[in-house]
């Protein structure tokens, strides 16, 4: 997916050089101030192409990337295990450790 983040032109105070493509933010309505206060963190390294859905998803929305986060997942319908039933589970397959019976 490509990324949607929009650029515009700034000039640069470092070079007389002309000007830079700089990535801004789109405008985006943000929670009510202490809305969040409570909630979990979620924290992980993902692909660039994960972080350009959220991208992707916040700015079409005019949402916070955190919401975003929050729509994308809670939309996922899951299996009785919890698990996205997009998801082949077949990709994830666990080996079971050679432990011997007690």
């Amino acid at each position: 997916m490509n990324s949607t983040i929009a650029t515009r032109t700034a000039a640069s105070a470092s070079r007389d050089a002309g000007s830079a493509s700089v990535a801004f933010m789109t405008d985006r309505t943000r929670r009510p101030r202490g809305a969040a206060k409570g909630n979990p963190v979620v924290y992980g390294h993902v692909l660039p192409e994960a972080k350009d859905v959220v991208t992707a998803t916040a700015d079409a929305l005019g949402i916070s990337q955190a919401q975003a986060i929050e729509v994308i997942l809670l939309s996922l319908s899951l299996d009785n295990d919890g698990v996205p039933s997009v998801i082949d589970r077949t990709q994830f397959h666990r080996e079971e450790l050679p432990i011997p019976a007690a």
